[in-house]
């Protein structure tokens, strides 16, 4: 898509910033990692790393978590993950994904707690925390956030209804200072529930951006008109 729009408006589109959510927060998070603990050169995680992680974030939580009935890596993963993109609590994604585990609330909180620690001690995030840590970076460290912010000019999401809502909470905060966003999405294509996406984000944007404008799209030029 960048490079279409380099060949439309000349090299001046180089300084568009593109991507998908998770690019875009690695780019940010390789300039400014150490303004949140991190070093520059810090390592992504693939999934069996992540669970080797998770493992050891559960072994050192104690004895009463090697239980065989405590969640296994990869149900902590998922709950943790669900947490993120959702802003739930580990105890609410516990209730409603995985309601055998609720009583264990506490316990999969600390050992979630935990895993954060060792990748931070580790310089390892994973692909969550781009997400996560984009946020982190807009909303803790002052100066540089509003820098961020204003360099901003314009916001082009595409696909809105499959955001979820911490990926519609930092286009909020990108957008603080400008204010200049559009979204494209469709409500009735909404179908990555179950990986956190939320349409209430597009349903409810106009409350959120009072002076928009709904342009809708009524001709398909995806389709034979059969």
């Amino acid at each position: 898509m960048t490079a279409r729009c380099e060949e439309l408006c000349g090299p001046t589109s180089r300084q568009i910033r593109g991507g998908t959510f998770h690019h875009v927060g690695h780019s940010l998070l390789r300039q400014y990692a150490e303004l949140i603990g991190y070093e520059p050169n810090f390592t992504i995680l693939d999934r069996d790393d992540a669970r080797e992680v998770m493992a050891k974030a559960s072994i050192d939580a104690g004895p009463a978590i090697r239980d065989a009935r405590f969640p296994k890596p990869d149900v902590l993963l998922e709950t943790a993950s669900h947490a993120i993109n959702t802003q739930q609590s580990v105890a609410d994604v516990l209730a409603e994904k995985a309601p055998r585990y609720f009583h264990l609330a506490e316990e999969v909180e600390a050992v979630c707690r935990g895993y954060i620690e060792r990748k931070v001690s580790m310089n390892v995030m994973d692909f969550d925390d781009l997400l996560m840590n984009w946020k982190v970076l807009l909303e803790e460290c002052g100066d540089i956030a509003e820098v961020i912010a204003a360099k901003t000019r314009a916001i082009l999401v595409d696909e809105y209804q499959d955001t979820n809502v911490l990926q519609a909470q930092i286009v909020d905060l990108m957008a603080k200072v400008h204010r200049n966003v559009t979204v494209v999405g469709d409500d009735a294509q909404c179908i990555y529930g179950f990986r956190g996406a939320e349409v209430e984000n597009m349903l409810s944007f106009g409350e959120r951006y009072k002076d928009a404008r709904i342009l809708p799209l009524t001709v398909n030029y995806r389709s034979t008109p059969e």
